[in-house]
């Protein structure tokens, strides 16, 4: 018997099965119970999938959170490296006139603005104290 008698025996024997709501029943249950644990497993890999992925967005805003901290602390250092840079260059507090004791206050007013400002430019995120 070659493939096309085959099949054909198939097809006529098919149209002449009754489809009742019974056999139908009857073989999604055979099929459930075929494939149930594929069923199983795709569950499994989803839910191992999804747990996976909260994990790394979670550990990607720590990362993105400890750069940014990284950020505020080199900008801030460079703040304070400016003031170290024009420090020497201050007339000692004892010999100071009163405009040049304003010009340092203004001075370093402005740095600790400038220095504040970094942590405001990158949005860091501050830990809660406990307590």
């Amino acid at each position: 018997m070659t493939e096309s008698d085959q099949s054909a025996d198939f097809r006529d024997w098919l149209s002449e099965v009754v489809v009742t709501p019974e056999f139908e029943h009857n073989v999604a249950l055979i099929l459930h119970k075929k494939h149930r644990w594929r069923w199983r497993m795709l569950t499994i890999w989803i839910l191992g999938f999804t747990i996976f992925s909260l994990y790394l967005f979670i550990e990607n805003g720590y990362r993105v959170n400890d750069i940014q901290k990284g950020r505020v602390a080199s900008c801030q250092k460079t703040y304070e490296s400016i003031r170290d840079v024009f420090k020497p260059f201050f007339a000692p507090p004892n010999n100071r006139t009163q405009e040049q004791t304003d010009q340092i206050r203004k001075f370093n007013n402005t740095i600790d603005a400038r220095k504040a400002g970094c942590a405001i430019q990158t949005h860091v995120k501050t830990p809660k104290k406990k307590g």
